[in-house]
């Protein structure tokens, strides 16, 4: 993990190398943000930008996996597909579909190959291969998945049904369990997170002008009480 200080450098390392290497379609503004050049939101800028951020990090980390770098350009994969969504849905939607299709082919081409290799699997096995589909997923992060992802959890979802279909009973145990495990090891990666961010503080601070307000609050229908009797 990393802390807040090797956070906010990485950030600023990504914004320097964008505007660098593509200074004719993002700029910066005075407040130092970085936003689109609205004459250059075409298909192809966009999606030369997109590749060159997503090779910059690895999206197939789970939360407790990622750098500071990776955390930074994945920030800004987020924050400027957010802008071209909110300023030209349109050639976002183009973009995703052309992303999505090119992903899924060599996706359902693995999860094919490996189901006709083994066309006689076991319970275990074919639980085996639905767990690396979910591990290749992102189901552990928290921030919105890649297109090679959003492909993976496709086959997740496909290979899940068919394990409902074919064993109903025993999904129905089995979905529980490991959504419990999935938030237990998000949440756990979280508070990691948080505390590596802030190792400079000591314990749990609660300000001692709310133990005082609670202690009176808590005080006078104490008080309250006793008089009436």
């Amino acid at each position: 993990m990393f802390t807040a200080h090797e956070y906010v450098a990485a950030l600023q390392r990504v914004k320097n190398e964008l505007l660098e290497q593509f200074p004719g379609v993002v700029r910066r503004m005075i407040t130092g943000a970085l936003v689109f050049r609205t004459d250059a939101l075409t298909v192809e800028n966009f999606t030369a930008l997109r590749e060159y951020l997503r090779s910059r990090t690895d999206p197939q980390s789970d939360v407790a996996a990622v750098t500071a770098d990776q955390a930074a350009w994945g920030k800004y994969y987020e924050v400027l597909t957010d802008q071209l969504r909110s300023i030209a849905p349109g050639v976002l939607r183009e973009i995703e579909q052309i992303e999505y299709r090119e992903a899924l082919t060599p996706v359902l081409a693995e999860v094919c190959s490996k189901l006709a290799a083994n066309p006689a699997m076991t319970i275990p096995e074919f639980q085996q291969l639905r767990e690396y589909a979910e591990s290749r997923a992102g189901l552990l992060q928290l921030a919105a998945p890649s297109v090679e992802q959003a492909s993976w959890q496709s086959m997740y979802e496909m290979l899940t049904g068919m394990m409902r279909k074919s064993y109903p009973e025993l999904m129905a145990k089995l979905e529980p369990a490991e959504k419990q495990i999935r938030n237990a090891t998000i949440v756990k990666a979280e508070l990691e997170k948080f505390a590596n961010s802030r190792r400079r503080e000591k314990g749990f601070k609660v300000p001692i002008g709310f133990l005082v307000a609670g202690f009176v609050v808590g005080l006078f229908p104490s008080q309250i009480g006793r008089a009436h009797v």
